[in-house]
C-alpha cells in the first residue's frame, strides 16, 4: 500500500521557542518544588557567565560531549512523574506567552495538510506536553524513572539520531515523505537534508555562516 501522507517535522528549542526547553523545565520545577539550597545550586551551575557554567561550556568544547545536560537533569532526582508533568504544563504555558519564535509559527500555517511531528533532543515530559497540546506525534530524549519517580539520569539521549528515532513515527519508514524539516541546530542537518523543503532557523545573523552549502529557506528570527 502506497503511504501517501507528507510530513512537517520540527525541533523544539531555539526554533518553536527561544528557550533551551530542558534547562528551562528544570528552572521551573526546583523553582516550584525544590529548597532554598537546590534552588542556589541550580542557580549557581546554570547561570550564564557563572564560573561553574563556564567550565562546564569548556568541558563540552574540549571532550565534545554534554555534560551539562546531565548534570542538570540530575536535579529532577525524586521527582515524580505527576509532579513532573504539571510543571511541564506551567512551563508550557510560560513559553507561549513570552518565547515563542513568530516567524516559526507563522511558517507552520504553510504546512497546513503535512503531519505534524515534533523531533527534539529536549526530555520527554516537556515535548509531551507540547505535542498534546498540539495533537501531534514526537520524538525526544527519555528520562529513567523507577518505582514512579525520576532517577536524574537519562535513559535515552536522541541529540543527533533523531532520523533513526523518527523511522517509528514515519508510517513505513518513508522519509522521502518528509515535506519539511525547520529547525536552528546544526546536528540536524542531515534530517534538513531529507526534507523536500528545508527550513533553517537562524537566531542570529552570524548563523548563516555555519549553513554554508545547504540548499533551503532561511529563517531570521529576529526581523
Amino acid at each position: 500500500m502506497v503511504n501517501n501522507k507528507r510530513y512537517c517535522v520540527v525541533d523544539v528549542c531555539g526554533t518553536l521557542f527561544s528557550a533551551d526547553t530542558t534547562l528551562g523545565l528544570v528552572q521551573a520545577h526546583i523553582a516550584r518544588a525544590g529548597s532554598p539550597f537546590m534552588r542556589a545550586l541550580l542557580w549557581a551551575f546554570s547561570t550564564r557567565y557563572s564560573p561553574v557554567y563556564l567550565a562546564f561550556l569548556l568541558m563540552e568544547r574540549v571532550r565534545g560531549r554534554h555534560f551539562f545536560k546531565h548534570v542538570i537533569i540530575y536535579f529532577l532526582r525524586g521527582a515524580t512523574k505527576k509532579e513532573l508533568e504539571f510543571t511541564a504544563e506551567c512551563y508550557l504555558d510560560h513559553l507561549m506567552t513570552y518565547k515563542t519564535q513568530a516567524a516559526v509559527w507563522s511558517r507552520l500555517r504553510v504546512c497546513d495538510g503535512e503531519t505534524l511531528v515534533l523531533a527534539s533532543a529536549s526530555i520527554s515530559p516537556f515535548v509531551a506536553a507540547l505535542a498534546a497540546r498540539l495533537k501531534c506525534q514526537y520524538v525526544a530524549s527519555e528520562l529513567e524513572c523507577s518505582s514512579g519517580k525520576y532517577t536524574g539520569r537519562l535513559l535515552v539521549d536522541i541529540t543527533g539520531e533523531k532520523i533513526e528515532r523518527l523511522a517509528s513515527i514515519i508510517e513505513g519508514g518513508a522519509f522521502g515523505n518528509i515535506s519539511t524539516v525547520i529547525s536552528d541546530n546544526l546536528t540536524d542537518k542531515p534530517l534538513l537534508c531529507c526534507a523536500d523543503k528545508p527550513v533553517v532557523v537562524l537566531n542570529r545573523s552570524k548563523d548563516r555562516m555555519r549553513w554554508q552549502g545547504l540548499d533551503a529557506e532561511y529563517l531570521e528570527t529576529w526581523l
